[in-house]
């Protein structure tokens, strides 16, 4: 059984009574709604143009998209720790909200881990592929082991590979437990795997999950919801590496790098039966 994705129980009723988020006027919110729509016709014409790019350039284009996206949605992004690179590292981080692999992209040029559907997508989908972004097909196993080898391979040219292990999302961190999977590619190009957590919180300090991405909502939807919000700030920790060398085998440095989540966590805006979930199936492969 694949376990990379599994079911997203999160819903509307992981966000508190008490979780209430001020909201912005109308024509911010407008204005913010009219952005996002640029935002599309710049992810087409950028995938146009990486066509033309080497995989490097198409990351670095898809950079400057995700700068352009995450400002869209006025959303503060807060990073502590050093989250730009000088060598190959494998980063993972905790699942919240949609925006997540967009924040870390705008940051730093990172081939990221997504589900292949993203691969077919009308309008961002060739932006994407030229990034050289790595796509798994849900329930596949072939995919999965082909997942390893493609992250490998990328970490021993020289990418950083961002992926996000729990294979969904959850209303709030520290989220569930880590596939081990994709930890074997950071065992066999010998890198090392850096933890990231990510959460959200208002202007005022308190941590809210209604930026998260629940259940089987529409994206749309979603993206509404955090549009709305005044003084969403969107909280990054990066945490110290953990080498593969110091670790006996997948199974323990997946159970690591949550582990060293888990210990920065301060809050938890939610309690919810999906954000405490029971010990994973893992595949071997």
């Amino acid at each position: 059984m694949n376990q990379y994705f599994p079911e997203n129980q999160c819903d509307l009723s992981c966000i508190a009574e008490t979780d209430v988020a001020p909201r912005v006027s109308w024509p911010r919110y407008a204005w913010r709604r009219t952005a996002m729509a640029g935002t599309h016709g710049l992810a087409w014409l950028l995938g146009v143009v990486s066509t033309l790019c080497s995989r490097r350039v198409g990351a670095r284009l898809l950079q400057v998209w995700a700068r352009a996206y995450v400002k869209s949605t006025g959303v503060c992004v807060e990073i502590s720790g050093e989250l730009t690179l000088s060598k190959p590292a494998l980063v993972v981080s905790n699942h919240m909200s949609s925006l997540d692999g967009m924040v870390l992209v705008a940051e730093h040029p990172f081939v990221v881990v997504a589900r292949d559907e993203l691969s077919r997508h009308p309008i961002v989908g060739r932006l994407l592929r030229n990034a050289g972004m790595i796509f798994v097909r849900q329930g596949s196993l072939a995919s999965l082991r082909d997942l390893i080898t493609s992250i490998t391979t990328g970490l021993q040219r020289g990418d950083s590979v961002l992926a996000f292990p729990e294979g969904t999302i959850r209303c709030s961190p520290p989220g569930g437990q880590f596939s081990s999977s994709v930890m074997q590619a950071a065992i066999d190009a010998r890198v090392p795997v850096r933890p990231v957590l990510m959460w959200c919180e208002l202007a005022d300090g308190r941590p809210t999950s209604r930026a998260s991405w629940l259940g089987t909502e529409p994206l749309r939807q979603s993206l509404q919801r955090i549009q709305r919000i005044r003084g969403l700030v969107l909280k990054v920790h990066v945490l110290p590496d953990i080498e593969p060398d110091d670790v006996g085998n997948r199974g323990e440095l997946a159970r690591m790098a949550r582990q060293s989540i888990v210990a920065a966590v301060l809050h938890s805006p939610v309690t919810c039966q999906a954000n405490r979930p029971s010990d994973m199936v893992e595949v071997n492969s």
